[in-house]
C-alpha cells in the first residue's frame, strides 16, 4: 500500500520468488509482516531492507488463548495491548503526522511497550512451551523488537490491519474464484481487483472510471510511466477535486 492506494499480486505458491516478483530484488525500506519465513529470507544479505512485526498478529495469539477459556495472564496482556490501540486511535482521530506520532509514541507509548515486554518475559517460564499461552508468549517475545521499531518511525503503522482489511473482500469470495484456469488469468484478476479497490478507496465510480480510461487509452502514443500514473484512480480523483464546480 502507498499513499492510500494498493495493488494485488497473484502468483503460484508462497515462496520467496513470489515476493521478488511482487516488489523486486531492489526494494529498500520497511516491510511489515507476520512471522512467515519468506520475509527473513528476502531480507537476508540486504541491509537496505528492514522488517517490522505486526501487533495484530501478536495480539491474535493471546485472543485465541482466551477463546479456549479464561486466562488471567492472557487477559492482562490483551488489556495492556488495548492501551496501545487507544493511543493510536487518538493519533489517527487527531490526524497526527509522522513527527507528532514519533513524539507521542516516545513519551506515551514507549514505556507501555517496555512494560508489555517485561510482563511477557516474567510470564514465559510459568507456562508450558506447547500450551497456547506458552506459544503466544514465545511468538510475542520473538517478534517484539521488530514490532517496537514503529516507535522511532512516524510513517509506520503498528499493525498491518489496513492490508488485512483490503484483502477481506477477496478472501470472502475465494471459493467463487478458486480456479483461475491459468497464470495469466490470475494476473488479470489481480489487475481488476486492484482497479476496483482503488476506485472505491478514492471515491471514484468504477463504471465512470473505466469509461474514461477506455476513452483515453486509444489516443495514447507512448505509455510512459508518468502517463500511466496520470490514469490511476488516485490521480483522476485528484483532478476531479480540482475541477471548478458548475454554478
Amino acid at each position: 500500500m502507498c499513499g492510500g492506494s494498493l495493488f494485488y499480486h497473484w502468483g503460484i505458491g508462497r515462496g520467496r520468488d513470489q515476493l521478488v516478483e511482487s516488489i523486486g530484488e531492489d526494494f529498500f525500506g520497511t516491510i511489515q509482516c507476520d512471522g512467515y519465513g519468506v520475509y527473513p529470507a528476502y531480507q537476508k544479505g540486504n541491509d537496505q531492507v528492514s522488517l517490522m512485526a505486526c501487533l495484530a498478529h501478536i495480539r491474535r495469539n493471546f485472543i485465541e488463548t482466551l477463546d479456549v477459556g479464561p486466562d488471567r495472564a492472557a487477559a492482562r496482556i490483551v488489556r495492556l495491548i488495548a492501551h496501545l490501540y487507544s493511543i493510536e486511535k487518538d493519533l489517527r482521530e487527531n490526524k497526527a503526522g509522522p513527527a507528532l506520532r514519533e513524539s507521542e509514541r516516545a513519551w506515551r507509548t514507549a514505556p507501555l511497550v517496555a512494560r508489555i515486554k517485561a510482563t511477557m518475559k516474567v510470564l514465559l517460564p510459568k507456562h508450558r512451551p506447547k500450551s497456547l499461552m506458552g506459544k503466544a508468549l514465545a511468538y510475542g517475545l520473538r517478534h517484539w523488537e521488530l514490532f517496537a521499531g514503529y516507535l522511532a518511525e512516524g510513517r509506520l503503522e503498528f499493525d498491518n490491519n489496513l492490508v488485512e482489511n483490503a484483502m477481506r473482500p477477496i478472501k470472502l469470495g475465494a471459493k467463487n474464484w478458486l480456479f483461475f484456469g491459468s497464470k495469466n488469468a490470475g494476473h488479470q484478476a489481480a489487475t481488476i481487483y486492484t482497479i476496483v479497490e482503488n476506485c472505491r478507496r478514492h471515491g471514484v465510480p468504477v463504471e465512470a472510471y473505466l469509461r474514461e480510461l477506455l476513452d483515453r487509452l486509444p489516443g495514447l502514443k507512448e505509455a510512459d510511466e508518468e502517463t500511466i500514473a496520470s490514469l490511476t484512480p488516485r490521480r483522476m480523483a485528484a483532478l476531479r477535486s480540482r475541477k471548478p464546480k458548475a454554478a
